[in-house]
């Protein structure tokens, strides 16, 4: 399981029914953002490593230099920024 971004590929874990998560990955899709998304519903490991991690809110974004818990548009558009994506 990728748990640090390289590359300017971002890691996004997720949940079913999340309208956070949603949104998150709707704003990484609009940037042209590469990311991999992992759902907690449907990957064990993936919840165990939020929860040895302290994490208990998503979604959990993951990129080279950050990590972040929720929907952080303030987040999302410095990597936007970062990334000099238009």
């Amino acid at each position: 399981m990728t748990t640090v971004s390289t590359n300017n590929v971002v890691t996004v874990y997720t949940k079913n029914n999340c309208q956070q998560c949603k949104m998150t990955k709707r704003k990484l899709q609009a940037m042209g953002v590469d990311y991999h998304e992992y759902n907690v519903d449907n990957d064990p490991k993936a919840l165990e490593y939020l929860l040895e991690k302290g994490w208990t809110s998503l979604p959990v974004v993951v990129t080279e230099d950050d990590v972040w818990m929720g929907l952080r548009m303030d987040k999302l558009n410095n990597l936007q920024k970062k990334m000099k994506i238009s």
